[in-house]
């Protein structure tokens, strides 16, 4: 009996031992396995900052793999933290968190783990997944799944061909959004912000000619509004001063 508990509590401290101590969040919140981030610029290198949590009651030094699943031709990725960034897939270098504390820009500033993604002028979307690992215990591991979405960018110039427009722009809040030819009432204008963040959406007036929006109660900074019927999608570019 007195082995069979030993062996018992060997396991558990194993077990203990090698329970997963890091955490994955963006804009401060988890998101389970996979993220899709919309890029709004295919033309210039886009920033995303993460926070890496240690939920572990224990210090850990954090070390980062990274998987191509699919890469757009010509799009490029690197992943950086302290004063490196990597563009190979298994860096040795690692970064350090302290037992319950987390590794973000709120309280490291850029030093903070970011990405960087350049879709090189391509529409479509990258995958790419990323394996954070505890470099004292290389079972210790979470992996996420990004999503590189450049997709929404392609569909801005459907606008201008479809006489498109929104105005005034830049705006102060109210915007007026000329919208094409279509049945009354089948159109949906949903607004994002830069980082691709769903904010409101709203439906088409009666008349089908245009539509008001609101962004008085949002911060200055560059919005997208999608405009999507039965059979298309278009994308304009606002910015709110």
């Amino acid at each position: 009996m007195k082995k069979i508990f030993t062996l018992f509590f060997g396991l558990m401290v194993a077990f203990s031992a090698y329970s997963q101590s890091l955490e994955v969040l963006y804009e401060g919140q988890p998101f389970g396995d996979t993220l899709t981030l919309t890029v709004s610029d295919v033309e210039n290198f886009q920033t995303y900052y993460f926070d890496i949590a240690n939920i572990s009651n224990r210090s850990i030094n954090v070390r980062v793999k990274r998987e191509f699943v699919n890469l757009l031709d010509g799009a490029s990725n690197m992943f950086c933290f302290g004063s490196y960034c990597f563009d190979s897939d298994s860096p040795m270098e690692t970064f350090f968190i302290d037992e319950y504390d987390t590794f973000s820009y709120e309280n490291n500033g850029t030093d903070a783990f970011h990405l960087t993604y350049f879709a090189n002028g391509q529409f479509g979307k990258s995958v790419v997944r990323y394996t954070f690992v505890n470099s004292m215990i290389d079972i210790d591991t979470t992996a996420v799944t990004i999503v590189f979405d450049s997709e929404a960018a392609g569909v801005a110039e459907a606008a201008e061909q479809n006489h498109i427009s929104a105005f005034p722009n830049p705006t102060t809040g109210k915007v007026i959004v000329t919208l094409p030819q279509t049945e009354a009432g089948n159109l949906t204008l949903s607004v994002f912000d830069v980082t691709g963040r769903f904010l409101f959406s709203t439906l088409a007036n009666s008349d089908g000619k245009i539509s008001e929006l609101d962004l008085r109660d949002y911060p200055s900074g560059l919005y997208f509004i999608n405009i999507q019927d039965k059979n298309q999608k278009y994308n304009i570019k606002i910015q709110k001063n």
